[in-house]
């Protein structure tokens, strides 16, 4: 078939806009292994070798190129967010911290605060901040 390299690149290319709805990196290497049939259909070899290079590019792609995209979105999904960078600071109670509840300042900035112990706090104490939950502090 003279077409044969335009449909393995359609199917590339709907492969990878499925890929984009979907984003889990699994498709695309379908995807990529139907262009390299593509490639090998538009140098004129028959549909024995462009189905062995689509397995072959498919199977190299979940091996290789998989593992890396998922490492990098997972790295993607848990950065930290500029409130979680406040973790390990100290932070000034500016309103005393009485049945666990409370107002800490940080970089001028006032936060609800609560303890992990329920314990008081006066107004005007140092503490650090170990966790956080929405816009409240965890101090200790």
């Amino acid at each position: 078939m003279a077409f044969t390299w335009q449909i393995w690149l359609i199917i590339g290319i709907v492969i990878l806009v499925v890929e984009l709805l979907n984003a889990g990196f699994g498709i695309i290497c379908f995807g990529l292994g139907a262009f390299l049939a593509s490639i090998l259909a538009a140098c004129g070899l028959n549909i024995y070798w462009q189905l062995a290079g689509f397995a072959v590019a498919t199977f190299l792609s979940f091996l290789f190129i998989r593992p890396i995209m998922v490492k990098w979105l997972d790295a993607k999904k848990a950065a930290k967010t500029n409130l979680d960078v406040m973790i390990g600071r100290q932070a000034t109670v500016v309103e005393t911290i009485d049945s666990g509840k409370g107002r800490v300042a940080i970089d001028g900035t006032d936060w609800m605060a609560i303890t992990d112990d329920n314990r008081t706090i006066e107004k005007g104490a140092q503490v650090t901040i170990t966790n956080r939950q929405g816009n409240t502090l965890t101090v200790s």
